[in-house]
C-alpha cells in the first residue's frame, strides 16, 4: 500500500504594508519571495490570496505574480462601517514561473 505524502497542499498568503511604504513594490516583492519558496521548497500545489474588492493595488500586484481571480465573495468583510466584497485569487504549481517579475 502506498502512503500519501504528508503536509499542506494549499497555502493562503497575505501582506500588510505600512502606508509610508506603499507604492514601492515592497508588498509584491515579499509575496513573490513567499510564493517562490512555497512552490519550490514545499509540496504545495496551490497558493491562495484574498483581498478586499476595492484594493486595486493588491489586485494588480497579485496579477503581476500571475495569480488568477477565481471569484468574488459578496459582503464578506466589514470595513469602514460597511460590508465589502472580497476577491479570491489562486496560483497553481503548474502555472508558476519562478522567473516572473
Amino acid at each position: 500500500m502506498r502512503r500519501a505524502a504528508c503536509g499542506q497542499r494549499t497555502y493562503e498568503i497575505g501582506v500588510g504594508v505600512l502606508p509610508e511604504h506603499r507604492g514601492q513594490g515592497v508588498g509584491t516583492a515579499a509575496q513573490k519571495l513567499l510564493v517562490d519558496y512555497l512552490l519550490d521548497r514545499t509540496t504545495a500545489n496551490r497558493v491562495e490570496a484574498l483581498t478586499n474588492g476595492g484594493n486595486i493595488s493588491e489586485h494588480k500586484a497579485l496579477e503581476r505574480l500571475e495569480f488568477h481571480q477565481e471569484g468574488v465573495m459578496r459582503g464578506r468583510s466589514f470595513q469602514h462601517d460597511e460590508y465589502v466584497d472580497v476577491l479570491a485569487y489562486r496560483l497553481l504549481r503548474s502555472e508558476h514561473r519562478p522567473g516572473m517579475p
